[in-house]
């Protein structure tokens, strides 16, 4: 009897230690970025694909900033776990834009996204 108690609180823990709050982006919100043409720089967040989530990335000018892509850094062991995402984007002339971050279902368009990040980038 303890046996399957034992197993039992084992497979709760493997499930449920996967699972945790988004974390933000590296950029706090409302908070201004500055790099020169031609310079990349990166923004960290966690991401749980397994839940369904993803950051949606919307760039308010794409001929000033644009977005190059995402790299998975790390995962955690656990199943369901999520990873540390790297979004890199790239300053193609100067000027000013917003980009607006949402970590959210995209299969549910009606939702609210769990946490929503803006930020100000100034190319020079």
């Amino acid at each position: 009897m303890n046996y399957w108690k034992l197993l039992l609180c084992v497979l709760v823990l493997i499930v449920f230690s996967g699972c945790s709050e988004p974390t933000p982006p590296g950029v706090q919100n409302g908070e201004g970025v500055f790099i020169s043409v031609d310079e990349m720089f990166p923004v960290n967040a966690y991401s749980n694909s397994s839940t369904g989530y993803e950051w949606n990335v919307k760039i308010s000018d794409e001929t000033i900033v644009v977005f190059e892509g995402d790299e998975t850094l790390s995962c955690g062991a656990g199943v369901g776990s999520g990873c540390d995402v790297k979004y890199l984007f790239k300053g193609l002339k100067a000027g000013t834009t917003n980009i607006h971050m949402e970590y959210k279902r995209p299969f549910e368009p009606l939702s609210q996204p769990l946490e929503v990040v803006d930020f100000m980038v100034t190319v020079s």
